[in-house]
């Protein structure tokens, strides 16, 4: 089962109420692009586990404008996401690791 999320300070009080239950104490975070047709849209994606369950942030950032450039402001604005959600991990002491739990990989 998968609990999702879209605004980051729900999911960051989620993860503080949760970590003394997280039996591994990793918090995975990557970017993704999603293709709707016509346009793709730009996620940074949050996940962590208790026990069976995934705990998933899917925080929708833009979309893109085709120039994946690094100084583009969207990716500027999931760089401060990412951040945001990286010192709250490191506050809690989990790892904080690329990459994102996926109920349909186990």
């Amino acid at each position: 089962m998968t609990v999702r999320f879209n605004a980051t300070d729900e999911y960051l009080a989620e993860l503080a109420q949760n970590v003394e239950r997280m039996p591994v104490k990793i918090l995975r975070v990557t970017k993704r692009a999603r293709m709707i047709p016509g346009s793709e849209r730009m996620f940074v994606t949050a996940t962590h586990r208790i026990g069976d369950e995934i705990i998933r942030l899917d925080r929708y950032i833009g979309m893109l404008k085709g120039v994946k450039a690094e100084d583009d402001p969207l990716y500027r604005k999931a760089e401060a996401v990412i951040n945001s959600l990286e010192k709250t991990a490191k506050e809690l002491g989990l790892e904080f690791r690329a990459g994102m739990y996926d109920e349909t990989a186990d």
